[in-house]
């Protein structure tokens, strides 16, 4: 706080400003304070108050508004919040001090009891009625395990003259992470564009957009379709093959067979962009035109939509898109330098021209080429994180300090670009800010991720793995500071559509992190009180992997050909239209419109392709229509690959 004194200044009389630390004006005034008390015990108190109200028989309008709102009326305590509600600031902490969080203090602990009473009111998981330990923390395998999460206790059971009886029921199902690993990968040779190779499972594809670049003069065959339609958007490419190849250098070693797999996806993705930016001067943007694309239902090797390609360069810059390629590179070339050093080689060198290029000519590819990536694949967060994560991705496959350099150097450029969008790291109306976010859009939980691996074991750790730390505290159902919401089955869920893309790529953040902690010799994260272990953070993204794989109210695995049940009406020309094997005659245009609107399932099997997903109540609607819900994307699964071969080694 400040304090004005009067004070002379060349025989002037006049005020002067004096800065005084907070906690000096707490003590009382004879000991050398102002006697105006801690601000912050003071809203403990009041949050404390209002807990009590929230939770008491007392009637009154407030409680009622914010149970009917945010909680289960059927039960007494803060236990049942439903967590995929949106909630106000005002409830999150009065929320930060409940029981559920674990993040209450002596007071709260000894002050506040329950009764009991037939247990109809107390959550037999979530409140502490049977010792002084929450029973979801005292058997978390058994909780991890059950279906009955929200049960209170009368309902898990039944008194008797011995006290209560109760059955715990557990989910039955176990995965195949082995199984789900093979088609996760095959999934990729679905999306494949170009001409195929002999060694193709998926046989219902064949040979598409063969004439790629030559309206350019360049060969720019192969490549990924993003989703489903027959786009070749070069920036959420680049993103899912670097995501690929990060998974194989973390955990190619518990891939066995199917790692060769894994490899030719990511050298199916690496080939491409060797073609994209061969061309000095300029990458390749994008190949097609969108619009006349997504105005047509056929199948890519019919297309006969415009294959427009779409080019940045010097004077029309795309940083962001530039510097993702270069990252795709760059972990490529860490990937596939086993099996052949001398490609690895071309990979970096061609990375450290295409990131140069990046940084020389910076600009937004939004800018250059907006018909051809907008409104489709804009980029919201700028081109910084992308550069940022360019060069970090160049140090690790180089160990150049040039570029860790340039990382530090350029770090605080994206928590600058984000405070001027007023996303503001503490900000609880923005999902956790920057440090939060990782998708083909956002780069900046991936490179504290990244750098963290090795920033934990020098002097360096600092943002980075603060950052990473607070991404952990940021999505950890128990921290305090979590802004992420779940479905009542258990989901991860952030704004937007497709929802998978952030369960993937975040889960696979969190399993690399707990495993770059692991080898800085550190066990655990602090969220305020709660101390999240390296074990819970496995234990976690295990849960969000056995979700989307089946372990769900559904029953339901998103996992096309997984488990028995699973999406069959995705929205993906291939996957709904007839194979050249049963229908060789082209398909114009229109002609795929009834296969489109068929109520039928697909006619051909897009093995391992994982779906948009459930709503925030574990809905689903199985509908081509719907297309956030089953439209499956080369980066949900790219993660995921990852995250299935570490699940894989305990199988």
């Amino acid at each position: 706080m400040r304090q004005t004194v009067p004070s002379k200044s060349n025989g002037v009389l006049g005020i002067k400003i004096i800065h005084v630390k907070w906690a000096q004006t707490v003590p009382s005034k004879s000991n050398g304070g102002l006697c105006i008390g801690s601000i912050l015990e003071r809203n403990k108190a009041l949050l404390f108050k209002w807990f009590w109200k929230l939770c008491s028989n007392e009637e009154n309008e407030w409680r009622n508004i914010v149970r009917d709102k945010y909680m289960d009326q059927s039960l007494a305590t803060l236990a049942p919040v439903i967590n995929s509600r949106p909630q106000s600031s005002v409830f999150k902490g009065i929320y930060s001090i409940s029981l559920k969080s674990g993040n209450t203090s002596s007071l709260l602990i000894n002050g506040f009891s329950i009764p009991l009473g037939d247990g109809s009111k107390i959550s037999f998981w979530l409140d502490k009625w049977a010792g002084d330990r929450w029973l979801k923390e005292k058997y978390s395998r058994l909780y991890a395990l059950s279906t009955q999460r929200n049960m209170s206790v009368l309902n898990m059971g039944e008194w008797t003259v011995n006290g209560l009886i109760f059955v715990a029921n557990v989910s039955s199902q176990f995965h195949d992470y082995c199984d789900a690993l093979s088609k996760c990968i095959l999934f990729f040779e679905g999306q494949r564009s170009g001409k195929l190779p002999s060694s193709q499972r998926l046989t219902w594809r064949k040979d598409s957009a063969l004439r790629d670049g030559f309206d350019v003069g360049m060969n720019l065959v192969g490549g990924y379709y993003d989703a489903g339609d027959n786009v070749k958007f070069n920036f959420p490419m680049a993103f899912s093959t670097t995501l690929l190849a990060w998974g194989v250098i973390e955990y190619g070693q518990f891939m066995g067979p199917d790692l060769p797999h894994a490899l030719d996806a990511v050298r199916w993705g690496a080939d491409y962009f060797l073609r994209a930016t061969s061309e000095p001067g300029q990458v390749v943007a994008s190949v097609g035109d969108p619009v006349g694309d997504h105005d047509c239902w056929e199948r890519p090797e019919d297309m006969d939509t415009p294959r427009t390609t779409y080019v940045v360069n010097q004077t029309h810059p795309g940083s962001e898109l530039s510097a993702e390629i270069a990252a795709a590179l760059a972990s490529s070339s860490l990937a596939l330098n086993k099996i052949n050093p001398t490609f690895s080689k071309v990979l970096v060198e061609r990375a450290k021209q295409v990131f140069e290029f990046a940084d020389k000519y910076r600009g937004s590819y939004d800018s250059s080429v907006y018909n051809g990536v907008c409104p489709f694949y804009c980029d919201y967060n700028g081109y910084m994180d992308e550069l940022v994560w360019g060069a970090a991705w160049l140090y690790k496959a180089t160990n150049e300090k040039q570029y860790f350099d340039y990382v530090k150097n350029n770090i605080q450029e994206i928590e600058n670009y984000m405070l001027e969008k007023k996303l503001l790291l503490d900000s609880q109306e923005n999902d956790g800010g920057g440090y939060a976010e990782f998708g083909w859009d956002s780069k900046h939980a991936g490179i504290n991720v990244l750098v963290s691996s090795w920033a934990l074991q020098s002097r360096d750790r600092d943002p980075f793995a603060r950052l990473a730390d607070a991404l952990v505290c940021s999505i950890l159902p128990e921290s305090p500071t979590k802004f992420v919401t779940y479905s009542p089955g258990g989901l991860m869920f952030k704004p937007g559509s497709s929802n998978m893309q952030h369960t993937t790529a975040l889960s696979f953040l969190l399993l690399t992190y707990s495993r770059y902690l692991e080898a800085a010799n550190v066990r655990s994260v602090q969220c305020g009180t709660v101390t999240i272990s390296t074990a819970r953070l496995v234990e976690f993204v295990k849960g969000q992997v056995d979700y989307v794989l089946g372990s769900n109210p559904l029953k339901m695995s998103y996992m096309v050909g997984y488990s028995q049940r699973y999406p069959g009406k995705l929205h993906h020309r291939g996957a709904t239209l007839p194979s050249k094997d049963a229908h060789l005659a082209p398909l114009k245009c229109r002609d795929g419109d009834s296969y489109f609107k068929s109520n039928g399932s697909d006619l051909n099997q897009l093995t391992g392709a994982l779906a948009g997903g459930p709503d925030e109540n574990d809905q689903f609607g199985d509908s081509r229509y719907n297309v956030s819900q089953t439209e499956p994307t080369t980066y949900i699964n790219a993660p995921f690959v990852g995250l299935l071969a570490f699940f894989k080694k305990s199988t």
